[in-house]
C-alpha cells in the first residue's frame, strides 16, 4: 500500500486537486477517499484485512501448485467468478439474472476446458498430493471470492484512486 501512495498522489495531482495542508500523508489520502481523517483506526482495519486475505488467497495458490497440476489448479482458480457471483447474491443482495448465471456458468467452462486440454494430470505427484493439491487450490479460490466481496463490502463503489490503493 505504501507503494501506491505516491500515485495516488500524482493522480490527485494531475485532477488539479491539492492535498491539506498540516495533515500527514496519509490522512491527506484518507480524506480523499471519502473517509473521516481523523478516523483511521477503521480504514487500517480494513486494509490489514483485506491485505490479509488477499496474502492467504494468493499463498494458497502457490502452494497449491506444489502438489497437483497447474491446469487443474488454474480451472479451479478460474471457477472464482461462480463463487463471487454465488457470495454476491446471499450477502450483497444482487438479484439472480438469467444472462449473468449464463456468464459465469460459459466463463469457467472455458476455462476449465482451455487449462485441461494438454493437463499431463500432475506428473509424479501420488494421490494424496494432488487431492492435497486441489483442497488447497479450492480454497484459493474461495478465499478469492469472499476477498471480492469483502472488497464491496468494505470499500463500496469508491472512485478509482481509491480503488488503486486498496485493491
Amino acid at each position: 500500500m505504501t507503494g501506491i501512495l505516491p500515485v495516488a498522489a500524482l493522480w490527485f495531482a494531475l485532477q488539479g486537486r491539492a492535498l491539506p495542508e498540516n495533515h500527514s500523508f496519509f490522512e491527506s489520502m484518507c480524506y480523499y477517499y471519502c473517509y473521516n481523517p481523523h478516523e483511521l483506526r477503521p480504514v487500517c482495519r480494513n486494509v490489514l484485512f483485506l491485505s490479509t486475505l488477499y496474502m492467504v488467497q494468493n499463498y494458497a495458490f502457490v502452494k497449491a501448485l506444489e502438489f497437483s497440476s497447474a491446469g487443474i489448479d488454474t480451472a479451479i482458480s478460474q471457477s472464482a467468478s461462480a463463487l463471487v457471483y454465488l457470495f454476491s447474491v446471499f450477502i450483497l443482495n444482487e438479484e439472480v439474472l438469467l444472462a449473468k448465471v449464463v456468464a459465469v456458468a460459459l466463463c469457467v467452462i472455458g476455462v476449465t476446458l482451455f487449462a485441461t486440454a494438454n493437463d499431463s494430470g500432475g506428473g509424479e505427484q501420488s494421490a494424496h498430493d494432488k487431492a492435497l493439491g486441489y483442497g488447497m487450490a479450492l480454497f484459493s479460490t474461495t478465499s478469492t471470492a469472499v476477498y471480492r466481496v469483502c472488497f464491496k463490502v468494505l470499500v463500496g463503489d469508491k472512485k478509482l484512486a481509491a480503488t488503486v490503493v486498496f485493491a
